[in-house]
Parts: structure tokens; sequence; C-alpha cells
């Protein structure tokens, strides 16, 4: 989604992502970058707003509106760790059905480094 926004904004559109989450929360990158790089793209004049969820798309008096002549939807990525077996090899997963992993990308097993789908982040 970034990369869209980016390049909308070079063509000097007025940008504004609608998160439900943080897309820079444990994105699995080093913490000072993590903390950058959002007010990297707040200088290049992309718009953010975290934690938000989009209730409707029609016109309305509202609580936030935002008028826009194009709107992007991006729906996510969901886990696929069902039926893979991860408990067998000693791999726990999280309520959400993810892998919980280290600033090494590591789960509870040491010797295996998990990326992707599976973890918490962007991939």
């Amino acid at each position: 989604m970034i990369r869209i926004i980016k390049e909308e904004s070079r063509l000097d559109a007025d940008v504004t992502s609608i998160e439900i989450l943080s897309c820079f929360d444990n994105i699995g990158i080093d913490m000072n970058i993590n903390k950058t790089f959002p007010k990297i793209l707040i200088k290049q004049s992309l718009k953010f707003k975290f934690y938000t969820k989009v209730a409707d798309t029609r016109k309305t008096n509202g609580d936030i509106p935002l008028d826009c002549d194009i709107l992007f939807v991006c729906i996510g990525q969901r886990p696929y760790t069902k039926d893979l077996g991860l408990d067998s090899v000693g791999i726990k997963l999280n309520q959400l059905g993810r892998i919980e992993v280290d600033k090494n990308f590591q789960g509870t097993r040491k010797d295996i480094y998990i990326i992707s789908d599976c973890i918490q982040g962007s991939m």
C-alpha cells in the first residue's frame, strides 16, 4: 500500500492512508527504522490515519468525512498456518494464528526462522 500512496503523491495527489492497525508496528526491521520511516513519509506530504476503521463509503453527515475521488481498498494478509504441522515441531501460534518471533525472526525454536504472512507486520 505504501508504494501506491507514494506514487500517487508524486503525481501531486492529496493522499491519505487509512489503516486499521499501524502499518509500522512490528514490521520486523530495526526499531530505529520503525520510528523514523513514518516521519520520512509524512515529510513527503503523505498522511496516515492509524487504528482507524472505514465504516462506510457513502456521503453522510457522519463521524469524520473524507472526500475522495479514488478509493483503493487493500484487504491485507491472513496467516496461512493451518495444517502445517507447526505444533509437531514445537512452534506455537498466537490467538490470531500467527507465529510470535523475536527481532531475528526466530520463534520458540531458535533453529527455525519465520517470515511472510506467518508473522505480524509487513511481508
